[in-house]
């Protein structure tokens, strides 16, 4: 019995040390984690699902067939423009 009660009244010390106050709203906040771990496995999460999104990866294969068209149509246009020159010696 008298185990159990330093065993709770050493909880209740930890869940009292840990308490503080959260900066901007002044509320009370328990932290059972440091706010730069916070930070940093935040940070990692975010880059592990950004890395195994498939949403994402489909519109960077898109974002590159798209540029990629784009500069064959540029190299079109450009072509005409010099076969032009060269056929009328003047830009059409």
């Amino acid at each position: 019995m008298k185990i159990k009660k330093i065993f709770f009244i050493s909880l209740l010390l930890t869940l009292f040390i840990a308490c503080t106050n959260a900066p901007i709203s002044g509320r009370k906040q328990l932290l059972l984690v440091s706010e730069e771990d916070m930070i940093n496995q935040s940070y990692s999460q975010y880059r592990e699902i950004i890395v195994h999104s498939k949403v994402l990866n489909l519109l960077k294969k898109l974002e590159i067939e798209l540029l990629m068209l784009l500069i064959d149509i540029l190299k079109n246009i450009q072509s005409k423009k010099y076969l032009n020159l060269n056929i009328n010696g003047s830009l059409t």
